[in-house]
């Protein structure tokens, strides 16, 4: 029987990631088992974005697999994956009950630039991310075309993998401890700029949310958005938020469901947001309740006798908190205020002076304040076209309307 270690590899790593690939090589050196690097050459087709060039993660373990037997076992994991000094002795004793295990990884501070002892991997921070996975060939064999066609480089093809694992053994823990580890580093898609906006990226998680809906499963609870491109988007955005707005439904507002549940959407995604007419805060409870981590700036001159200090009562928690500025100016100056969030923001609704200048203006003054990829979005638009989407129209080359009502760019 074979033990097939897989991995693809990287030619333009740069120094810290030759750093880091060159520790776990180190680790490896001790395990019985065969390695496999899968370098470019051997793949009929990559994913090419910007300067990368991403495999397809059943073309690299089909490599891995081409010409082992059935009762061979195939080891994938990340080329920066540190393994303790056992690793192949327990994947190998696993794997005579089971037929697949992962397991999760431990991250270490980058500074460690020597194998963590066995006994101390333990106490390394637990990540939400598995980066082993031991299968039989047969096991993948049989498995194989459960597997979405998802790209190594990006996001969420590892809960599908693990997903299948754990359903294959539905009684049986197939989930190793404590046997794998990693420097902690920043991930190219794990950053508001690319997180939902590398098309590799957004590939993965669209493929990840449609099945875990065929699984029975709730994107959501892993991170996974609602594909924007979806024929059904309208529809799984309001079902996904209808609990959370249901709990701003004592604000009145003219903003309905399919609106608030788009901006939620965003929300979710976002850390920095601006709301530019808050009236009485539906929007904003809406957009802070979506993400306990976001902070939002509420601009509105609170014209309206009462306006101000009824949105100031009912986000009184969220300012309390630190998470939520109410900022009682028109949006130039609110604009000016904020320049130090010149090209950091991440989403902008608008939702104020309703004239064609008065949109113009907001777009104007904001949108230098987001980062590209930013989302800038409104409310109120309408065709044949009104005056907000004249203003729209005039001020951006181009937009979506994603749900009625609602226009939609996002800045290059």
């Amino acid at each position: 029987m074979r033990i097939i270690h897989v991995f693809s590899t990287y030619e333009n790593a740069n120094e810290l990631m030759r750093g880091l690939n060159g520790l776990a090589a180190e680790t490896w050196k001790t395990q019985q088992w065969e390695e496999c690097p899968v370098n470019r050459t051997q793949l009929t087709r990559l994913w090419k974005e910007r300067s990368m060039e991403l495999p397809y993660i059943k073309d690299v373990i089909d490599i891995a697999c081409c010409e082992a037997l059935d009762s061979d076992i195939v080891v994938y994991t990340n080329t920066d994956t540190c393994v303790c000094s056992t690793c192949s002795q327990i994947i190998q004793s696993s794997l005579k009950s089971a037929n697949c295990v992962y397991a999760y990884r431990r991250d270490f501070e980058i500074s460690r630039t020597q194998p963590i002892p066995d006994a101390e991997i333990e106490t390394g921070f637990p990540y939400s991310g598995s980066d082993l996975y031991a299968f039989r060939v047969a096991w993948w064999r049989a498995n194989r075309s459960q597997m979405p066609d998802m790209l190594l480089g990006m996001e969420a093809w590892d809960p599908i993998l693990r997903s299948m694992m754990d359903r294959s053994h539905p009684v049986e823990d197939v989930c190793l401890k404590n046997i794998i580890y990693h420097r902690s580093h920043p991930a190219l898609w794990n950053t508001l700029e690319n997180h939902y906006r590398l098309e590799a990226n957004k590939h993965n998680l669209r493929l990840a949310f449609h099945w875990m809906r065929v699984a029975g499963m709730d994107p959501a609870k892993h991170s996974i958005p609602v594909p924007e491109d979806d024929p059904n988007y309208q529809a799984l955005i309001v079902e996904k938020w209808t609990q959370t707005i249901k709990r701003s439904d004592h604000i009145w507002s003219w903003t309905g469901y399919p609106e608030l549940a788009y901006i939620m959407e965003q929300a979710s995604k976002s850390s920095f947001a601006v709301e530019i007419g808050t009236y009485l805060g539906r929007s904003a409870k809406a957009l802070l309740d979506a993400n306990p981590l976001l902070h939002l700036w509420c601009v509105d001159p609170g014209l309206v006798a009462g306006v101000y200090e009824t949105s100031a009562y009912f986000l009184r928690d969220e300012i309390a908190a630190g998470r939520c500025e109410l900022m009682r100016k028109y949006s130039p100056q609110a604009a000016q205020m904020l320049e130090h969030m010149r090209n950091k923001l991440d989403l902008v609704w608008v939702d104020d002076g309703h004239a064609t200048e008065d949109v113009m203006r907001d777009i104007k003054h904001f949108l230098p304040l987001l980062h590209s990829g930013g989302v800038l979005c409104g409310h109120d638009f309408e065709i044949p076209y009104n005056d907000v989407a004249l203003g729209v129209t005039k001020s951006l080359p181009s937009w979506t309307v994603p749900v009625p009502r609602v226009w939609s760019y996002i800045k290059p």
